[in-house]
């Protein structure tokens, strides 16, 4: 089956699934985005029909915002890409980032910033228990299915402090009603592509989530930050 376009500019933001729905593809196609990431990024910014990458920014400072940075912290990004969200932060504190594209590490890298780069998943962190007192992901959840978001669930509070903070930034939606809202929506305008997309990626429904996160003893926070994007803080 063809990528749909949205399908092609999430690839961009340094995650991508394969045609074979739930199973994580290697770096490859990452990678071969990681040189023009950056500009990418900027140039889509523009464009008010790109429901994938409305606010984007806008959801970077309020992912930011609700981690409650300080200097003391150790902060984790999971799926780091080049790095974007750490160029906002004015914080002086220890910085950390993993992903599975070796490439876009490397551009990470490149832009100097002081920070711990390690190959890793959300499947997979290649750090100790309770080493993280926050860890953020931005736009990159959303390629796991059920089974290995609730894994990925277990495996980021693991590496976070018992008082510790994560902060979710990804396509989301309430809950089951508010998908079909957001399908009649698509449906009208005649988006054949947010349809698409709706059914090949894995939004996550935030009433199930705050059900897999609950587990841990942790409040829940939401905020909506485009059409398809929520901000969910567990502290």
């Amino acid at each position: 089956m063809p990528a749909t376009f949205a399908s092609r500019l999430i690839c961009t933001l340094g995650w991508c699934r394969g045609q074979d729905k739930g199973k994580m593809i290697k770096s490859a196609c990452h990678d071969n985005q990681a040189e023009h990431y950056d500009l990418q990024v900027k140039n889509s910014q523009n464009d008010t029909s790109d429901y994938i990458r409305e606010n984007y920014a806008t959801i970077h400072q309020t992912a930011l915002h609700m981690l409650e940075l300080n200097p003391r912290d150790r902060l984790l990004d999971i799926g780091i890409g080049t790095a974007l969200l750490e160029e906002k932060i004015t914080t002086k504190l220890s910085f950390y980032g993993i992903d599975i594209s070796e490439r876009m590490l490397a551009k990470a890298q490149e832009k100097g910033l002081s920070i711990e780069l390690k190959k890793g998943s959300f499947l997979s962190i290649p750090y100790p228990e309770k080493y993280f007192t926050k860890i953020v992901t931005c736009f990159a959840f959303h390629h796991l299915d059920d089974t290995e978001k609730s894994v990925a669930i277990d495996e980021m509070f693991r590496v976070l402090t018992s008082n510790g903070i994560l902060v979710i930034a990804d396509f989301m939606y309430k809950n089951k009603t508010e998908k079909a809202n957001l399908t009649k929506r698509f449906t009208t305008e005649g988006r054949k592509d947010m349809l698409e997309e709706m059914e090949e990626e894995n939004f996550t429904d935030i009433e199930w989530l705050t059900g897999i996160i609950k587990r841990y003893g942790r409040k829940i926070y939401t905020r909506q930050g485009s059409t398809i994007s929520w901000i969910v803080k567990a502290a």
